[in-house]
């Protein structure tokens, strides 16, 4: 997968991409590419594929900081400096003008736009329909994917399902989160009828979706929608449903857990056995194909010979005291860094996301935030805990809960749970569910499905008021629209609050 990343053509990926409704926010379009004698052969078609995983990645997509930085920064599990639109976001003080917001928006409409350039092009192109089903079905997966958080961070969006290649359907007004979730599980059943295994380990596992990562959203989709704001219980059911589909083929994907924690984020292990779905990066490659891997604070270790990075997140003190003293989990939060047997201090406080850090990189020349280490979407380690928990929904804290649970929690050497009730249950897979994935972002979205955001956020102001001075607000529970969004868009009124 990565070798393909790099192929592209760049005036490709701006003639497949480049026009979604968002980027015409910026400015009035004053002319538009025919694409008529483009999409002629598969390699055409797979081309544009690439061009959709780009833009998820790569220096300027969907998950490249902005993901991370928003769900880490409005939750309890981080903080950044005290300065500019990440101090706005920790705060709960942002609006409409903060550009990480309102580039999540455009970079995901972006990705949907490419993804619709597909599904409105191969159809009709003339090479076997197995090949053009499965290309398809990874742009309806990434439809869905773009759509899924677009849902849970905005609630109604509009809904573009096709390319935008003339001045027609521009602006398209809102669409209820219902209609949303419609069509996302729509594309979802697509992707699952002609999406194949993929083997990890194997050379199959190159990055690109797979019948697995398609049966781990379909699971995702359900447990939010069991949540806050839809509170549709019965979705519960489905969610177990799939996910216990995915377990119970696990040996067809070879999924299982890393038996140590931060081999999860080894580069050396990327696409393996605990990937369901990470998004690519690499180093080496300058803009706008830029490495993710480095982005923590790692310039601010004294003397320390590795890869630069930035330091605009770190852990909360409330997230450090949820660790047992032996879990590795915790460990991995930690304020040195060893390097080729050389221990290097940070100040005591200044705590990093150490599974992020590149562990045995010396060259200290390394351009800055230019890593190997990919972005984890869906970890195995994720689908347990997801079992276990509308496990505990449909059918209480059985055995099958426990053992799913347990299973990851054995792997970080922490102590083994029983004997708690429903609600015990669910209260304390919520906070394992941090204490598993924290800074993958994943907390903002449980905080708010189980409509816990405000109660957490407290917790950790009263730890450290510093560092989280203010609480969230019902408004917090969704983010504003952008804008040049709301200001191009005659169909889109501001939400209220914002």
């Amino acid at each position: 997968m990565k070798k393909t990343y790099y192929i592209i053509v760049f005036c490709l990926i701006f003639i497949i991409g480049n026009y979604s409704c968002s980027d015409f926010l910026d400015e009035v379009p004053k002319s538009l590419i025919s694409l008529e004698n483009y999409w002629q052969t598969e390699d055409d078609a797979l081309t544009s594929l690439n061009s959709v995983y780009d833009k998820m990645g790569s220096g300027n997509g969907v998950y490249y900081r902005n993901f991370r930085y928003v769900t880490l920064l409005m939750s309890d599990e981080g903080y950044p400096p005290q300065s500019g639109d990440w101090w706005s976001l920790n705060t709960y003080m942002y609006d409409s003008r903060n550009s990480m917001i309102a580039e999540i928006w455009f970079f995901s409409y972006d990705a949907i736009n490419r993804a619709n350039a597909i599904i409105d092009n191969v159809p009709e192109m003339d090479f076997q329909e197995q090949n053009r089903n499965l290309i398809i079905g990874e742009a309806k997966f990434l439809r869905a994917l773009n759509y899924f958080n677009l849902v849970r961070f905005f609630g109604e969006v509009p809904l573009k399902l096709s390319e935008t290649n003339s001045l027609k359907n521009l602006y398209p007004g809102l669409s209820s989160i219902n209609e949303v979730y419609d069509l996302i599980l729509e594309d979802l059943a697509f992707a699952e009828n002609n999406l194949s295994i993929r083997k990890r380990g194997t050379a199959d596992a190159n990055g690109r979706a797979d019948l697995a990562a398609v049966k781990m959203l379909i699971a995702k989709v359900y447990m939010a929608m069991a949540g806050y704001p839809l509170n549709d219980i019965s979705k519960w059911s489905l969610s177990l449903q799939k996910a216990k589909e995915l377990i119970n083929m696990r040996n067809d994907f070879g999924l299982d857990l890393w038996d140590n924690y931060l081999d999860a984020y080894s580069p050396a292990k990327e696409n393996g056995k605990e990937d369901i779905f990470s998004i690519q990066f690499k180093s080496g490659l300058g803009a706008p194909f830029v490495g993710e891997g480095s982005l923590q604070h790692i310039d601010n270790f004294n003397a320390i010979l590795g890869r630069r990075g930035n330091w605009l997140d770190r852990p909360t003190v409330k997230l450090k005291q949820m660790f047992e003293p032996k879990d590795e989990r915790g460990i991995a939060i930690m304020n040195y860094r060893t390097v080729n047997g050389t221990v290097y201090n940070m100040a005591a406080n200044n705590y990093i996301f150490y599974k992020y850090v590149e562990q045995n990189i010396v060259d200290a020349n390394s351009p800055a935030n230019d890593g190997d280490k990919n972005f984890p979407v869906f970890r195995y380690a994720d689908l347990l805990l997801m079992c276990a928990e509308a496990e505990n929904e449909v059918n209480g804290p059985t055995t099958f809960a426990y053992e799913c649970i347990n299973k990851v929690r054995t792997r970080s050497k922490a102590s083994l749970i029983s004997g708690l009730s429903k609600e015990d249950f669910r209260n304390f897979i919520l906070n394992e569910r941090s204490r598993e994935l924290y800074n993958e972002g994943h907390r903002w979205f449980d905080l708010v499905r189980s409509k816990k955001l405000i109660e957490e956020v407290t917790k950790a102001n009263n730890l450290a008021p510093a560092t989280k001075p203010n609480i969230p607000t019902e408004k917090n529970y969704w983010l504003p629209y952008p804008e040049d969004e709301v200001s191009y868009n005659p169909n889109i009124k501001q939400r209220e609050g914002f």
